[in-house]
């Protein structure tokens, strides 16, 4: 299974906790582990909306993974300030 997200940090965070709680898919010897695919083009709401940040691009691009978020809920905090930015009137 391949989670695609294109969303804010909020989307990502959430598909994470989603493919954390999922088990590895069956096929033959070597099961197959959920991913997820994003874009890497700057995104302010992926890259700049949490609080505590989410450095997923960089990781991936260092490692080929991430972490899930360890936070209660989905693991994020939006940024107010980030959304009142953006707000339409």
């Amino acid at each position: 299974m391949v989670n695609h997200v294109w969303g804010s940090a909020v989307a990502v965070a959430t598909n994470l906790q989603l493919l954390a709680a999922m088990p590895p898919l069956p096929g033959g010897l070597h099961p197959d582990e959920p991913m997820l695919e994003f874009d890497t083009t700057h995104n302010a709401f992926r890259d700049d909306l949490a609080l505590e940040g989410l450095p997923i691009a960089a990781e991936v691009a260092r490692t080929g993974r991430t972490k899930v978020p360890r936070r209660p809920g989905h693991g994020v905090t939006p940024d107010p300030e980030l959304i009142a930015r953006y707000a339409a009137d």
